[in-house]
């Protein structure tokens, strides 16, 4: 069993931290990882069934048949609950990889890179994860220089309880949302506030949600309230 370096948790770990605290109740830490993707549910399948003019049969009138070897398209396996099961499962994980990337993105959470033949740790900087491939990076556990590990002490991170995980602090935000309100009192109003949340983030290297929080609270000493931003 590979061991993790005392003050940082491994990157399994936190991904569990995360579901444990999405779904308390129903986050089982197995069959989110191996679940397939595109599984259907029973109403959707029932739809698809009696949706004309989207069969194989040439008709454009009589029911959908799927003709796949799948078994994801098996009616009986579609039926079954070890199939529903999956695909739950599989909405689980979903949900709390795009959570961990939020938390990494508003650094929330701090990510390392652990090199196991040199056992040097590196940081990762946040940038990484605006990237196209931030997204891979989390559901491998690893970048291109080492193994994902992260930081277990730091005030924002989630932290366990009897009952899965606390909510989680907030103390960092006002101070980054400062550091892009200066930014912003920089730029052409009537630019910025046509941008997207996602090439605001790109831009000044912080999450969303603070560009987003940074830029109304800059139309407010702008403009009073006279002005209200489409959330785009």
């Amino acid at each position: 069993m590979m061991i993790t370096p005392s003050g940082y948790i491994a990157h399994r770990a936190m991904f569990d931290r995360i579901g444990r605290y999405l779904y308390p109740d129903d986050w089982l830490g197995n069959l989110e990882y191996t679940a397939r993707d595109g599984l259907v549910s029973i109403e959707q399948y029932e739809i698809d069934c009696k949706t004309p003019g989207r069969g194989a049969t040439g008709s454009g009138s009589g029911p959908r048949v799927i003709f796949m070897p799948d078994k994801r398209y098996d009616p009986a396996a579609i039926m079954s609950e070890a199939y529903q099961a999956e695909r739950r499962a599989r909405e689980r994980y979903v949900r709390v990889h795009r959570e961990f990337l939020e938390r990494l993105e508003s650094g929330e959470i701090a990510a390392f890179t652990l090199n196991r033949k040199t056992g040097l740790i590196g940081i990762v900087p946040r940038r990484l994860w605006l990237t196209s491939r931030a997204g891979s990076f989390i559901a491998g556990g690893r970048t291109p220089t080492g193994e994902l590990i992260f930081k277990a002490s730091q005030q924002a991170l989630p932290r366990e309880s009897s009952s899965g995980l606390v909510s989680r602090p907030r103390g960092r935000v006002p101070k980054q949302r400062e550091k892009v309100l200066a930014k912003m009192r920089l730029m052409d109003w009537n630019v910025l506030i046509k941008m997207k949340q996602e090439a605001m983030a790109e831009l000044f290297g912080a999450s969303r949600k603070t560009c987003r929080n940074a830029r109304e609270h800059l139309a407010k000493e702008l403009l009073g309230n006279r002005t209200q931003i489409s959330d785009n």
